[in-house]
């Protein structure tokens, strides 16, 4: 099991890594949350394409909303604490980007972000 010291660190370390190597959120669009939608249906979806960048906030964009708790192991439930790879890609919208904002050993927390002027 992770501690949370460990699981802290490992999102500095890639805070760091994402600001050093200019690592930003992927941006999201209508038909790539139509795409996953498919792949799941088929049982095609292996992976999401979100970055791991801990606590880092790229210059044009901001927090957008909670973190969403999301199952990384494959094996979460509907109803368990933390959403399903399906149920958190139905909450995912259109026109914001995401990232990884943290990682434990069956879990990772998502974060929604807006672009800002």
């Amino acid at each position: 099991m992770m501690s949370q010291a460990y699981i802290d660190e490992a999102s500095r370390e890639a805070a760091r890594t994402a600001a050093r190597e200019g690592t930003t959120p992927f941006m999201v669009w209508k038909q790539d949350i139509k795409c996953w939608k498919e792949l799941l249906a088929s049982g095609g979806l292996e992976q999401l394409p979100f970055p791991f960048i801990g606590d880092h906030i790229p210059e044009n964009l901001e927090l957008e909303g909670e973190q969403f708790q999301v199952d990384s192991s494959g094996m979460g439930q509907e109803g368990e604490k933390a959403l399903t790879v399906g149920q958190f890609i139905h909450k995912i919208e259109p026109n914001k980007a995401y990232a990884i904002t943290s990682m434990g050993e069956f879990q990772i927390w998502m974060q929604a972000y807006v672009e800002v002027a």
